[in-house]
């Protein structure tokens, strides 16, 4: 199996895994929902912002920013939170701590699909890990990256009665 044909394989079952997600994830209340926001998206040679406990601590320098865009939308619908985690293991320490009811992803598949694998172990057997949303990066390689953010805001905007 080639690489490409990998990554579309995995693409496909990520979509389909966050599609059967969104159906569950228009049944819950933004405050109960958490934004989690792969670092690599912020304009690393402008951004000023620090790392902090829970991830990057944005701080809304850059208005054209894709991480600064993000987070306003998710706030601005009441979200319970936003993460911006330069890894894979400070997003699950934060999904631990804030045990949301839907989370919202935005990343590479790698860090997705690790993501999901996490998040079903977190929750243990018997116990229906929350749904989660994803949204893949259109341009990936650790820094300075691309999202669609017209897709980003769609799929934030779930079930939530603001979906401008």
């Amino acid at each position: 199996m080639t690489h490409s044909h990998a990554f579309a394989e995995d693409m496909f079952q990520i979509e389909d895994y966050s599609a059967e997600s969104e159906e569950r994830l228009s049944h819950v209340d933004p405050s109960r929902r958490i934004l989690l926001i792969s670092h690599c998206l912020r304009s690393s040679a402008v951004c000023k912002a620090s790392i902090e406990t829970w991830g990057i601590d944005c701080v809304e320098c850059n208005p054209r920013c894709q991480v600064n865009l993000l987070r306003r939308k998710a706030l601005d619908l009441g979200y319970q939170g936003v993460c911006v985690a330069p890894g894979g293991s400070m997003a699950l320490k934060y999904v631990k701590e804030q045990r949301p009811a839907g989370i919202v992803a935005v990343a590479c598949m790698k860090e997705l699909e690790e993501g999901i694998d996490n998040v079903a172990r977190l929750a243990g057997s018997g116990i229906e890990a929350p749904p989660i949303v994803v949204v893949p990066l259109t341009k990936d390689g650790c820094v300075n990256t691309e999202v669609n953010v017209q897709m980003a805001y769609d799929k934030i905007s779930i079930g939530c009665a603001a979906q401008s």
